[in-house]
């Protein structure tokens, strides 16, 4: 497929800086685009580049002066605010992997930076895992490509799973990529660390929770060894154990772990930071279900807020924040303020950060308990049908099917 540069800048609303009727037919990185590539420049570290490189044109920002070596052929600007978006924009055009076929073997990472990219701003996973599976299939397919290069592509592949709620996929990816990496760079190397952080997510979302407890308990202090206590990579498995014991009943562990995860979010990224925000919400869930609410309600309520802050209303990571903050409310009988935050909840949008398709039964338990308690039983038997698919599996959380299983019985009572 081809397309003229008038066409380009006027699909990704860009400006031309240059002739229009130049043909593009693929993308390159700025170091191995030809002429007939397009290539873009976001980093001002590489701009030197822009003398030598052979493309015919350039996503650049705003405002860039492009010299030219004496003689090199001219190259046109598409001129753009954010050339990464327009980039990743860019991608959506045509068949994206033909274009980067085309090219050498070494543009092919490029793929997965822009896809981490609209992963990030878009939050789309799905987008996400259907452009690395197609990065990582186009790259077993170069017998030149670099192995790492590949492994790391099919790592964030499984990671896309996590967060789509496949965690048996991710499962198989995982434990394929341990073995690959533990003969190529032994077992204890930083990269089979990381896969196996990505194997303790994936039994978690799977609802192994023993299992995910487990594995992260047994390669916590290599991390500590290898990365610190305060690397992100470190505080992802803390995480990922402090949920797993959370869903296992053992609150004072949970607590204990998110507390420890939060003071070292707070002292390194501050209080509106992602992690800070998430570990704080999480340890208040642990202290509300121990019963110690008026603490969960103040961590939780200090949760939401910086989420609000920070991030905005409409943000995945608001939404989650509101529903340990309902529930505590709940338990401190407040429901008046519980409801409005439930009914601000978006669940597809929390679903999607969380990895877990099924994340809107957590607020329909959570309307079953006010209704209940305001003497709505009609209501409250409604939300529990809803919620009752999800928490009645036999790898349901066990403190939720607990529960659905004490409402359910309470509100028959009161019906018959």
């Amino acid at each position: 497929m081809s397309m003229n540069l008038s066409e380009i800048a006027q699909k990704l609303g860009c400006r031309l800086d240059g002739p229009g009727e130049t043909t593009i037919h693929g993308i390159a990185g700025i170091e191995h685009a030809e002429p007939g590539q397009i290539t873009f420049l976001a980093n001002r570290r590489y701009f030197p580049l822009l003398k030598t490189t052979r493309a015919s044109a350039v996503l650049v920002e705003d405002g860039i002066n492009i010299e030219r070596g004496s003689a090199m052929p001219r190259l046109v600007a598409l001129r753009t605010g954010n050339p990464y978006l327009a980039f990743a924009a860019m991608l959506t055009l045509s068949p994206t992997l033909t274009w980067f076929s085309r090219s050498t073997s070494a543009t092919i990472p490029a793929i997965a930076l822009v896809v981490i990219l609209i992963a990030l701003i878009e939050n789309d996973a799905k987008a996400a895992n259907d452009n690395f599976k197609a990065a990582s299939d186009a790259a077993a397919a170069l017998p030149d490509f670099d192995e790492t290069a590949r492994f790391n592509l099919k790592q964030r592949l499984a990671f896309t799973y996590i967060r789509l709620g496949d965690g048996a996929t991710a499962e198989r990816l995982a434990r394929g990529l341990i073995a690959a990496y533990s003969n190529r760079s032994g077992p204890d190397s930083a990269y089979v660390l990381r896969v196996r952080l990505n194997l303790a997510q994936a039994f978690m979302i799977e609802g192994k929770y023993q299992e995910a407890t487990q594995e992260a308990s047994s390669i916590y202090p290599d991390f500590l060894a290898k990365f610190g206590p305060d690397h992100e990579l470190t505080m992802q498995l803390l995480a990922t154990r402090a949920q797993s014991e959370g869903s296992l009943g053992l609150f004072d562990d949970s607590v204990s772990d998110d507390l420890a995860i939060y003071g070292i979010a707070l002292k390194k990224q501050g209080p509106l930071s992602f992690f800070a925000i998430a570990t704080l919400s999480d340890a208040s869930t642990g202290q509300c279900r121990a019963d110690h609410l008026a603490e969960g309600e103040a961590n939780a309520r200090k949760a939401h807020d910086a989420s609000l802050k920070a991030f905005g209303p409409s943000a995945g990571l608001t939404g989650g924040t509101a529903l340990p903050l309902a529930n505590c409310l709940i338990g401190l009988g407040k429901l008046q303020e519980a409801s409005k935050l439930l009914e601000e909840i978006d669940p597809k949008v929390v679903a999607q950060l969380a990895g877990d398709p099924d994340w809107g039964a957590n607020v329909s338990l959570a309307q079953a308990e006010i209704s209940f308690l305001k003497g709505d039983y009609a209501q409250a038997q409604k939300y529990i049908e809803a919620a009752r698919p999800v928490f009645s599996r036999p790898d349901a959380e066990a403190y939720q099917k607990h529960k659905l299983d004490s409402l359910s019985a309470a509100i028959s009572s009161h019906l018959r």
